[in-house]
């Protein structure tokens, strides 16, 4: 996981999508800007893009990983670019299939401060 994320601190969309299942998904929560589910690596990676651009995914700091089979758990904290600078916690579930990411979904700690945060922008 540890080498997962650090290919998203530095944008190496590459080296990310190689530890991904080719039918990967994403499942952002639809209360969101980005809200919604991404099927494969084009969809994912249109996403990624639109996340890239609302946080310093550099500034990204895991606090804890926590694994059982074929799932991982990561919490972690990132935060945004200035000038709107603020802090956002998070806690995605990894599910693996083949050895590859299979699916990620994204659990915010404050959905409705992270919406209004990206609106003020």
């Amino acid at each position: 996981m540890h080498r997962i994320y650090a290919a998203v601190r530095a944008a190496d969309v590459q080296t990310f999508f190689s530890y991904c299942h080719p039918d990967v998904i994403l499942e952002e929560a639809s209360s969101l800007p980005v809200g919604g589910i991404y099927r494969g690596r084009e969809e994912f990676g249109r996403a990624l893009g639109t996340l890239a651009a609302a946080y310093d995914l550099s500034t990204l700091e895991i606090k804890h990983v926590v694994a059982s089979g074929d799932v991982v758990v990561v919490n972690f904290v990132v935060r945004s670019p200035k000038p709107r600078a603020f802090e956002i916690e998070v806690a995605e579930w990894w599910h693996f299939r083949d050895g590859k990411v299979a699916l990620v979904r994204p659990f915010y700690w404050d959905t409705a401060e992270l919406i209004q945060k990206l609106s003020e922008a």
